[in-house]
């Protein structure tokens, strides 16, 4: 493995963390497709493991057999250190349930190439993604089936981080950098050091965002979010009624990402 991982010296690399993920085929195909050069994917726990669902030499899945959250952390850490050991140039650690979206349909290396050398991370706002009325998951995937969503951007971010930069992190969502490296918006606005998980209130949409399926159907929130601890913090989340489940996050039909790139992830690899 580890003369394999000397691939990403100098490459854009995504990674998560998945158990049981109804879409986790998808979102290696999107990601790969939107110019992610090397996917890292911590399975934990998966009944049918990750490794069986998703053959790609860009993709490198690592088994997890902690009995339980909280792991979320000591992945993270995990990654971090293989980014950085084997000097990977991008690196973006995200949910098996969002998906990092460029404006334009352009790719990862388009995107990143306008940033100068001094910014250390790039703050991505959540777009928050409903249920659309679904109680059963329906197949397809979660781009075509699941467009309805929050009017606004989420004030939430995750981060794109240049590897050389990283100092520690700060939180699940965003890294220390080192001094003078920046800290920026998805635009290239250069931000105040963030708080831990937070960026500026009422966010316009910008150059890039994250589609946080958060939902998903009915059911799946259930399995996914409420009968199994949380990966960060390690608790339970409460109970939610269907009513409250549906009334999440479906408030306009936001069809960005499937005229982008729906009719792609329908076709057979």
């Amino acid at each position: 493995m580890e003369d394999i991982l000397k691939r990403i010296t100098g490459k854009t690399v995504l990674a998560t963390n998945a158990r049981d993920e109804p879409a986790i085929r998808e979102w290696v195909k999107y990601h790969l497709m939107t110019g992610w050069d090397y996917l890292l994917i911590y399975d934990h726990l998966s009944k049918v493991p990750i490794h069986d669902l998703v053959k790609n030499d860009r993709v490198f899945t690592f088994r997890v057999n902690d009995p339980e959250p909280p792991i979320k952390h000591k992945l993270m850490k995990a990654a971090k250190n293989i980014v950085k050991k084997h000097h990977a140039k991008w690196f973006a650690y995200i949910d098996a349930d969002e998906y990092i979206v460029f404006d334009g349909g352009i790719g990862a290396h388009t995107y990143l190439q306008r940033f100068d050398a001094n910014v250390g991370q790039v703050l991505l706002h959540w777009h928050m993604f409903g249920s659309s009325g679904h109680v059963v998951q329906p197949s397809g995937g979660l781009v075509n089936n699941f467009t309805r969503a929050a009017r606004e951007l989420h004030t939430h971010v995750k981060t794109i981080v240049r590897v050389a930069a990283i100092r520690g992190m700060r939180s699940a969502h965003v890294w220390n950098v080192k001094e003078p490296y920046l800290s920026v918006n998805a635009s290239g606005v250069v931000l105040p050091s963030p708080e831990p998980d937070i960026g500026p209130a009422n966010p316009p949409r910008q150059a890039a965002w994250v589609n946080h399926y958060f939902v998903m159907s009915e059911t799946v929130y259930r399995a996914r979010k409420e009968d199994r601890p949380m990966d960060d913090a390690g608790r339970m989340r409460g109970k939610s009624s269907s009513e409250q489940i549906h009334s999440w996050f479906n408030d306009v039909e936001d069809l960005t990402l499937k005229n982008m790139w729906g009719h792609k992830l329908l076709q057979k690899d």
